[in-house]
């Protein structure tokens, strides 16, 4: 996962092994993208980019149940022998970048499923992401991104928040009841929506909303995914875990032992 911070990576402070959430989650997208992958054609002309971090489960399960063969995984940190040590695959790219800087650097002529599994909260540097991403990504791509959603601002850094994106929070989303846990991944989602529709204002087509969860496993996260289309020309989909309103899922489930862990990612 991409930061700008001097905190330590993702993956040295929670061992990716013991997320039950975020795996039921990658079972969640996965059956969504294999329900798309008739309708694009087996997805043989999509690229898959992503941050693998060092476990590279993400691109594990999109090769052996998606077929993808052409994958990108980003990450900005200095350990890169261990992230070129830890490639599951020898035809996966690691890109040692900032994603502003990956991002900047794409032709954008080929479809792509995006993954931006961001360990940040909504910031400046997501907002650039998003902004490239929705002036560049063609039709049929598909993106999703993750951002950590977990809700702890005081009054100065509530205000903070509110001017970085008040170009993008309708008055009535500038309430207190937004900066409360319960409330606050709507108003990220409100956000990162209106990010994507002010900058496609004249395209003919659109980042069409398919899906999005919270979950915890160690922090409050929020995930989005969508479509870039012709709205009248999403294909039809049945997954029950659809929401192309404004329904979050919240992914959760009681704790469980290693060996129902185990269970559940070998069913993945």
């Amino acid at each position: 996962m991409t930061t700008t911070t001097n905190s330590p990576p993702s993956f040295e402070k929670v061992n990716y092994l013991f997320r039950p959430r975020k795996q039921i989650e990658r079972k969640i997208i996965i059956e969504i993208l294999q329900e798309l992958k008739g309708q694009f054609n087996n997805f043989q002309d999509h690229e898959y980019i992503g941050m693998g971090s060092i476990y590279y489960y993400d691109f594990i399960l999109f090769h052996k149940l998606l077929d993808f063969e052409k994958m990108t995984s980003i990450d900005d940190k200095v350990t890169t022998k261990r992230f070129l040590f830890n490639k599951p695959y020898e035809f996966i790219s690691f890109k040692n970048q900032l994603s502003t800087d990956f991002l900047s650097s794409q032709k954008w002529t080929d479809n792509r499923i995006i993954w931006m599994d961001y360990d940040l909260k909504l910031n400046e540097v997501i907002l650039d992401d998003f902004g490239i991403l929705s002036k560049n990504c063609i039709d049929r791509d598909i993106l999703i991104f993750t951002i950590d959603a977990q809700c702890d601002y005081d009054d100065d850094k509530k205000d903070e928040f509110i001017n970085t994106f008040e170009d993008f929070i309708p008055s009535s989303f500038q309430k207190d009841e937004y900066f409360e846990p319960l409330y606050f991944p709507k108003l990220l989602e409100t956000i990162c929506l209106n990010i994507f529709k002010d900058q496609m204002l004249y395209d003919n087509y659109k980042f069409n909303k398919l899906f999005s969860f919270t979950y915890s496993d160690r922090a409050k996260m929020y995930t989005l995914g969508g479509i870039f289309s012709d709205p009248e020309k999403i294909p039809k989909l049945t997954n029950l875990f659809l929401r192309q309103n404004h329904e979050i899922i919240d992914i959760d489930i009681p704790l469980i032992t290693y060996k129902e862990k185990y269970y559940l990612v070998q069913r993945s």
